[in-house]
């Protein structure tokens, strides 16, 4: 129910860059027999949906390295054998915008660096992550953000983009790097609504 208030359906406990860079983590795991490798660009395109009891509509992840468990938990053997990251439905669709819109990309992009005495508008900043030039105009923008999101993640990736601030006029947070991407998303999730409030928990299922 907490959780509800964040339109990822998730609260950070601890560091929000941290979040971001696990979803780009590499993974491997076995199903029934084989051994599956994901790389870390493709993480977020490999969550299926679980329900469990009726209650909790959930996506999992492949959780990094899952066969390194396997022996420990006595289950070498085991033809599958799978570590998962539960995560609300609509999160790993949101992140996944993210990621193919550059925004989780963790290298210096210098086409993003101001010019000494520049104030971006996080409309501008996105605009050049896009190649495009915030000038178009917003309808211009966001025909090149619908291109590359596609259509399985269009609808909740616009939305939260333009949720993060991305699409206004608000100036790009001058503490962080503006050069590179996840450092920006990170500080822009840095909201109330996605701190634990008083009496709310975490909850193990």
């Amino acid at each position: 129910e907490a959780a509800g208030s964040s339109p990822l359906g998730y609260k950070f406990s601890w560091s929000p860059k941290g979040v971001l860079l696990a979803a780009r983590n590499a993974a491997r795991f076995r199903h029934e027999g084989q051994l599956y490798e994901v790389p870390g660009d493709d993480l977020l395109a490999h969550s299926k949906p679980m329900t469990l009891n009726n209650a909790f509509a959930f996506d999992v992840l492949p959780n990094r390295d899952s066969t390194a468990f396997a022996k420990l938990y006595g289950l070498a053997d085991a033809p599958s054998f799978y570590r998962g990251t539960l995560r609300y439905q609509g999160f790993c669709e949101r992140m996944l915008a993210l990621a193919r819109l550059g925004l989780l990309d963790a290298s210096p992009r210098p086409e993003l660096k101001a010019v000494a005495g520049e104030q971006m508008s996080l409309c501008q900043w996105f605009a050049r992550i896009l190649g495009a030039s915030a000038s178009d105009g917003k309808p211009a923008m966001l025909d090149v953000v619908r291109s590359r999101l596609g259509s399985d993640c269009s609808k909740m990736g616009l939305e939260f983009i333009a949720w993060l601030g991305l699409l206004g006029d608000e100036l790009v947070p001058n503490n962080v790097s503006v050069d590179v991407p996840i450092d920006v998303i990170a500080q822009l999730l840095q909201r109330q609504e996605m701190a634990y409030q008083p009496g709310e928990r975490d909850m193990v299922v």
